[in-house]
């Protein structure tokens, strides 16, 4: 199966979600490094404050992009690691996770 398909059965078998990236607002950098870079975002139908990180390379291909997803929901469930809420695609790629504000 190639990364396209891949992330398509796994959206089409609810293992990951998938939202349009018009369901945020309010995006604000937060990082960049040498792979992509984060920003905060709200969610506009729950109201609440998100991670979207979109990795730098995938002007031409979907392969980093899954390969990163592949990865991130092998440790969804490592206390110390952020979760994993979904992705959007379309013109833009991204990661969707769970924000946390350590200087709260």
């Amino acid at each position: 199966m190639n990364n396209s398909g891949e992330l398509r059965a796994l959206i089409d078998i609810g293992e990951i979600r998938e939202y349009n990236y018009d369901d945020f607002s309010n995006i604000k950098p937060i990082a960049k490094g040498g792979y992509g870079a984060v920003f905060s975002a709200i969610f506009k139908p729950k109201g609440i404050t998100i991670a979207l990180k979109k990795l730098s390379n995938l002007d031409s291909d979907k392969k980093e992009f899954v390969k990163e997803v592949r990865h991130l929901r092998k440790v969804d469930h490592h206390p110390y690691i952020n979760q994993l809420l979904g992705i959007t695609q379309g013109k833009r790629f991204n990661i969707i996770f769970e924000y946390l504000n350590l200087y709260q």
